[in-house]
């Protein structure tokens, strides 16, 4: 059975929403993020936002988030959550990651979370190149040019 996460992502946002709410049960995320780096007053480039579930912990702990994320039904989600949390800085745009351009803006952190698996069947002709490229991107919009690995030792 194939699944179409684009038609998900269109229209059933909300109950996207309520089925990643239940990650992070343990609420380990914001920790492990801030154990990178000190979120308070820092500058996030967040790539495919989804409903904000990400961005929430990271405006909660006091971070100024940009994000991207192309589907406009998430985007509605993640804008209702947001528009809750008193005082939020998130700019959002309606592009997909590798369309995001920021310009000479630099960030403290840039983080994706699921977005890059769907390049496998989204672009299945270049999705390594797709994704390679928008990891240069996003490396190459942070202040601090550190790359952070994963448990294989790669870099991301």
């Amino acid at each position: 059975m194939t699944v179409d996460q684009r038609r998900i992502y269109e229209v059933h946002a909300d109950e996207y929403d309520v089925l990643v709410t239940a990650e992070d049960a343990d609420g380990r995320l914001a920790p492990a993020i801030g154990g990178l780096v000190a979120l308070a007053g820092a500058d996030v480039l967040e790539v495919g936002v989804g409903t904000g579930r990400i961005t929430r912990l990271l405006v909660g702990a006091g971070a100024r988030v940009v994000g991207c994320e192309p589907a406009a039904a998430m985007l509605t989600v993640a804008r209702r959550h947001l528009a809750a949390i008193p005082g939020a800085s998130v700019e959002l745009h309606a592009v997909p990651a590798r369309a995001l351009d920021v310009g000479g803006r630099r960030f403290d952190l840039a983080i994706a979370g699921w977005v890059f698996g769907h390049f496998v069947d989204w672009l299945p002709a270049g999705w390594r190149d797709e994704i390679g490229a928008s990891l240069d991107r996003m490396q190459a919009a942070l202040r601090s040019r550190k790359s952070c690995t994963h448990s294989s030792g790669s870099a991301l």
